[in-house]
């Protein structure tokens, strides 16, 4: 029971971090990129909410002889980063950018196993960026979000002159970062709800990392973008620009994220994700069951991880339009059509949940 309790205090004390540090705009939000493994699929979401050793028991528990060859592989090649101790995976020689990703990736590890609860996991990450920053001139003080803040400043400037951009940011439950080498700008139209949307994307390449989601699972699953108040992020490698996965998962998605914004500003970080996944319902036509099997499998009651729980809710809210279970078993059973019209009119009723 006591341990129990310092969990419960770990993680509030954790999202109280979170949110000073990175506030309540939507996060950036997990999509598969690598190629289907579908026997080892469910066993990585449960690593992209979190958990390494969960996702590893799940894998092992599944019948082998009903694997590939490749998810066996997998599987060896999972095992060994996740049952073992630990082994870097960087890919750069510099001595700055390798210090970073070794730090989070270190971090990343014992968190996904569960080796240290967040709080103490955070506290270890400053310990290491201090002794990275402190070169840099950064003066060392004592474990605070503001104190977070000042080694990002100190690091950012200094990554930029290697040529590279970095990006520190809070994808619950667990701190994160990205390096990337280049970027373009292009602008685009979206259609909304009795409107169109112009947003300017940035279009990211060439990374050395993509954050924890993509060390939790090969690169399978990671961070596909994010949007501010002032443009959209896409991490170009991950999509093919004329596919309709492009269209509705990243920039439908993403769009909504920005409009909302601007609109409603009050809006939480889980209504924002909320809003985001019926609009890319809405606007599905050849994607469509990839989608709705993505929130199905992905949903969880629980408002630790954003993504699954706006996930849950809208699946909640499509049962009660429905009246009707809405699950793996029975999706088929609905016309697509009838889901899109249910998703678009749910997000035009929709200010709160």
């Amino acid at each position: 029971m006591r341990n129990q309790y310092l969990k419960i205090i770990s993680y509030l004390v954790a999202a109280m971090y979170f949110i000073l540090l990175y506030g309540c705009a939507a996060k950036p939000r997990f999509e598969q990129f690598g190629k289907s493994l579908p026997n080892l699929d469910p066993s990585l979401y449960i690593a992209a909410n979190g958990s390494a050793s969960e996702a590893l028991s799940s894998m092992k528990n599944l019948n082998q002889t009903q694997l590939t060859n490749k998810e066996r592989h997998f599987l060896k090649k999972y095992s060994k980063r996740f049952s073992q101790n630990f082994k870097p995976a960087i890919k750069t020689q510099d001595p700055l950018l390798h210090d970073i990703i070794l730090a989070y990736q270190y971090y990343w590890h014992k968190g996904l196993l569960e080796q240290e609860n967040q709080i103490d996991g955070m506290k270890s990450l400053f310990l290491s960026l201090s002794k990275i920053a402190e070169p840099l001139g950064y003066k060392k003080s004592n474990f605070s979000e503001s104190e977070f803040e000042k080694i990002h400043l100190s690091l950012t400037p200094a990554v930029q002159l290697k040529g590279y951009n970095i990006k520190f940011s809070g994808v619950r439950p667990f701190l994160n970062v990205m390096i990337w080498k280049n970027q373009f700008n292009k602008t685009y139209n979206v259609n909304l709800i009795s409107r169109q949307q112009k947003v300017d994307v940035t279009f990211m390449e060439d990374f050395l990392t993509l954050g924890w989601a993509a060390y939790a699972t090969f690169n399978i699953r990671h961070v596909g973008g994010w949007a501010t108040k002032e443009k959209l992020f896409c991490i170009k490698d991950g999509y093919d620009l004329n596919s309709e996965e492009f269209k509705v998962s990243y920039l439908a998605h993403e769009a909504q994220h920005f409009s909302d914004y601007l609109k409603q500003p009050s809006l939480s970080n889980y209504q924002l994700k909320y809003r985001a996944k019926l609009k890319e319902i809405e606007t599905s036509n050849t994607t469509y069951y990839k989608i709705i099997e993505k929130f199905i499998n992905e949903q969880q009651n629980s408002p630790k991880n954003i993504h699954a729980y706006a996930s849950f809710l809208l699946i909640q809210s499509l049962e009660k339009s429905l009246d009707k279970k809405f699950n793996l078993k029975t999706y088929k059973n609905f016309d697509p059509n009838i889901i899109k019209e249910t998703a678009s009119k749910i997000l035009g009723d929709n200010t709160t949940i």
